[in-house]
């Protein structure tokens, strides 16, 4: 629901939250907020959103959709016969090789935040 409202052509979306409020957006956090999420894998990516709105309040659709091409990656492991141990450890180390991957591509480390 949030992918279509990516990037400079993004498209809004109408929500009516359970108040019956109307809102039109592209702002997947707003979007994501109002919503009513019952799935437990979909509330965790709600919560992951979440935190990076409020760790550096911005990026919360970057956050939704890699968590749902995560969880669909993992669907088509999981049908392939993979066990969900063996998924969730393959997601382990691509997460250690990826964090392992920025930290030898820094290009420069912020010391210092000075407020003007």
């Amino acid at each position: 629901i949030t992918r279509t409202s990516m990037g400079p052509y993004g498209m809004n979306k109408m929500v009516i939250n359970r108040h019956g409020k109307l809102f039109v957006t592209n702002d997947a956090a707003t979007i994501i907020r109002e919503l009513e999420i019952v799935h437990p894998a979909a509330k965790m990516c709600v919560m992951a959103s979440e935190q990076q709105q409020s760790e550096v309040g911005d990026a919360t659709n970057l956050v939704v959709v890699l968590c749902g091409e995560l969880l669909a990656q993992a669907e088509s492991l999981l049908r392939m016969g993979l066990h969900p141990s063996d998924v969730i450890r393959g997601f382990e180390k691509a997460g250690d090789e990826a964090q392992k991957i920025v930290e030898d591509n820094v290009v420069k480390t912020l010391t210092t935040i000075t407020y003007f």
